[in-house]
């Protein structure tokens, strides 16, 4: 499409040549000042000048124009808004440039473009420039605190070095972009990075497939933010990245939320569990859920067990049902065949089995512990000693586990490895890669563990265990996760802290550990590919690097910022407005996506054909653990058991009975402060007003229910059965019936 290209890595020099001998043409001035915002043709690259008020320039290079005459530019001002276009032999580009002053500087850019004939498009080096506004020469390296991993949300968040104040916020909003990825079939993932003194979005390209002739494609959807503080230390990072996060999310398009018909999923879902033989193995007497459909080269796991167990047993109250009952029944007994009374704890695989360990993989061995799974299991054993669901026997291997947990901990100095032999507590992996440090969020995860003990025990001793833990977290910097539910585990941990002593300290690591969380997401919808035919917006990813969302980590995050944001409202925490407003909406979107974890709502020609671990059923309620890039087939893991709670956490926590007709409230967001009446329910919704969820009642009936709203004003609205309505986060909402 462009001719002449000079290669990647020489367009740095090439700017600063340019405006060393001033080889640029203005096309535009904003205030006819060199201190204003400019738009210049450098080496024939369109691009926009910005001048910083740290002594810092951003060229924003926004369009290759190789092959544009300069007069053949037009550019029209507007209020805060400036309109350029194009005319070329291969097309027309449209750009649009905003700014504001929301974070000190706010910059918002998009680029349009029509061929005129099937055309293929050629590389672009990456968005940004960063030179020195004195010297026009490349500018210290600054801090990267963030850039897009994968398939994650298109950011890059750096400073500009030790002396130099301020830091910049850029993202690209990836999700304008499907129809180019679609056409030209490349991936988005890992398009924007930070490579001093370039970032940003450098658009993937492809030798044989062609943009098609007529049809109009976003190149580009770029937002800028500066900001004149510099964070100061890494909570800093957090409450700033959430900051500009927040003010990024309110100008994108988000997708709409549907209706859906959960309770028939979960029915789908119990059904399928108790019938079929693939979800479960027979060892002796007692049968247990397998991890993966149909996968029986490996021994069964005690979380398998716990992780649907514990989602499960609400379900149970709410609902008479002798299927549920026999499967909770059948789950409560297995826990205590996974005591290890050599060691006094339970283990990762049941004991008679493990012989059958292949070693094909580091935790595939006999007596080797993942750090993060000894915590799991024995967090879920809590809740069910708590709740009365398990004797006094599990109840007394619950401490003994606990005691063991305390002296491993003890043994690593709070900081754990990746793997561990059980026996010896020699360490057998330490990190995850070089300097990477272990799992870091054990340590809030053991603290979480040590809380759920004193509140069985009211033992002193489990809160300074806790603390000793988490003042280890200190040391760490501001990319803290190693795995998404531990870190919102610790989350809720360092909250839970912070309600107990008020120690500001704990609140800040919270934040830190929620920060982490929200930015180990997807603020985009991959329509293109095989990602086209589900939700995939404000996906959450399990690790850190994982290429793929999963529906574990998925629900028990859910669950977990339920718990979180109504602990919040509880104790009155003084949560950042990021954290307040997007958290509902993660919640929000993996509502609407958890239900295409399921084959049976995706297409059989996006599954995968073969699987790692046993075998995929189309027509089975049990999800798929991964759902990764477009251009990856679905399924590749397995059909994920263990999984299958993700159904139980989404109905129970979002489901609320309304009259003894059978009638259910369906919410959106988590709500706190929920009160009920003989003929009314009351409650306020998370989030803030800023965003909105979607209500509905299902109901055998065709009967009214007047649902009263305190807002910014006070209304009321009426919503009869089938019937949704949108209401803003913070809203007190009041429903009658009688």
């Amino acid at each position: 499409m462009y001719k002449d290209h000079l290669p990647l890595q020489d367009t740095t020099q090439a700017y600063i040549q340019a405006f060393k001998y001033r080889t640029y043409q203005v096309i535009y001035n904003e205030t006819g000042t060199k201190d204003g915002i400019r738009l210049l043709s450098i080496m024939g690259i369109l691009t926009l000048c910005v001048n910083l008020p740290n002594g810092r320039v951003v060229f924003c290079r926004i369009v290759d124009g190789r092959d544009i005459a300069p007069n053949a530019i037009q550019a029209t001002k507007g209020k805060n808004k400036l309109r350029v276009r194009m005319e070329t032999s291969n097309g027309t580009f449209e750009v649009d440039i905003e700014t504001g002053q929301e974070a000190g500087l706010n910059l918002h850019y998009a680029v349009r473009f029509t061929p005129k004939e099937d055309v293929l498009i050629d590389d672009m080096p990456a968005d940004l420039l960063i030179l020195k506004r004195s010297s026009f020469s490349p500018a210290p390296e600054g801090e990267a605190y963030a850039e897009q991993m994968q398939i994650r949300s298109g950011i890059a968040f750096v400073d500009f070095g030790k002396s130099t104040p301020g830091c910049l916020f850029y993202f690209q909003n990836l999700g304008a972009l499907n129809d180019y990825a679609e056409d030209v079939q490349v991936s988005l993932a890992d398009t924007v990075k930070i490579k001093w003194p370039e970032l940003g979005y450098t658009i993937p390209v492809s030798s044989t497939r062609s943009l098609r002739k007529g049809k109009k494609y976003i190149l580009k959807d770029t937002f800028v933010l500066y900001h004149s503080n510099k964070p100061k230390d890494k909570f800093d990072v957090a409450s700033s990245y959430l900051r500009m996060q927040e003010i990024v999310y309110r100008k994108i398009d988000r997708p709409t939320t549907k209706v859906q018909d959960y309770e028939q999923y979960l029915a789908n879902c119990i059904s399928d569990l108790y019938t079929y033989k693939g979800c479960w193995e027979q060892v002796e007497a007692q049968a247990y859920l397998n991890a993966y459909v149909s996968d029986y080269e490996n021994p069964v796991e005690i979380m398998v067990q716990l992780a649907v167990l514990i989602p499960l047993l609400p379900i149970c109250k709410k609902a008479e049902s002798a299927k549920l009952d026999y499967i909770a029944d059948t789950l409560i007994k297995t826990i205590p065949h996974f005591f290890d009374s050599k060691i006094k704890t339970f283990i990762r695989w049941l004991p008679k089995e493990e012989n059958r360990l292949d070693g094909s993989e580091e935790q595939k061995e006999p007596r080797i512990m993942d750090s993060w799974y000894l915590h799991h299991p024995l967090l879920a054993i809590s809740h069910l000693v708590r709740d009365g669901h398990v004797d006094e026997k599990i109840k007394d291997m619950f401490f003994q586990s606990v005691d063991y947990s305390v002296r491993v901990a003890r043994n690593f100095k709070y900081k754990w490895p990746i793997f561990y032999d059980m026996d010896t507590l020699e360490v057998v992996k330490k990190e995850a890669g070089p300097g990477e440090g272990g799992e870091k969020d054990v340590a809030g995860m053991y603290a979480q563990l040590m809380l759920r003990a004193y509140e069985l025990s009211k033992k002193k001793k489990y809160i300074d265990e806790a603390v000793r833990a988490v003042t280890r977290l200190r040391s760490y910097e501001h990319d803290i996760l190693y795995q998404a539910n531990n870190s919102s585990f610790a989350a809720e941990a360092l909250l839970e802290l912070w309600a107990i002593t008020k120690q500001d300290r704990y609140l800040d690591l919270s934040v830190l550990f929620m920060s982490n969380i929200l930015r180990n997401t997807s603020l985009w919808d991959r329509q293109y590919g095989n990602s086209k035919e589900y939700p995939s917006f404000f996906a959450l990813f399990p690790l850190k690097d994982a290429p793929y969302s999963a529906v574990f980590e998925e629900h028990e995050c859910l669950a977990s910022a339920h718990r979180y944001l109504q602990m919040a409202y509880a104790y009155r925490a003084p949560l950042p407005e990021g954290i307040r407003a997007l958290l509902p909406e993660y919640v929000k979107y993996a509502c609407q996506r958890i239900p295409h974890y399921f084959p049976p709502l995706l297409p059989a020609d996006i599954l995968a054909p073969e699987v790692k671990s046993g075998y995929l059923d189309k027509d089975l309620w049990m999800p798929v653990e991964d759902l990764g890039d477009g251009w990856e087939p679905v399924g590749q893991v397995g059909q994920e058991v263990y999984g299958a709670g993700a159904l139980f956490n989404l109905v129970n926590r979002h489901f609320f009975d309304l009259d003894k007709e059978g009638t259910r409230l369906f919410l959106e967001y988590p709500a706190v402060d929920m009160k009920r009446l003989k003929n009314s329910l009351s409650f306020r919704l998370t989030g803030i007003p800023a965003y909105s969820c979607r209500v509905w009642i299902t109901s055998p009936s065709e009967k009214e229910y007047r649902l009263e709203v305190h807002g910014g004003e006070p209304q009321k609205e009426v919503i009869i059965r089938g019937k949704s309505i949108l209401l803003k986060g913070g809203d007190r909402v009041t429903i009658h019936w009688g």
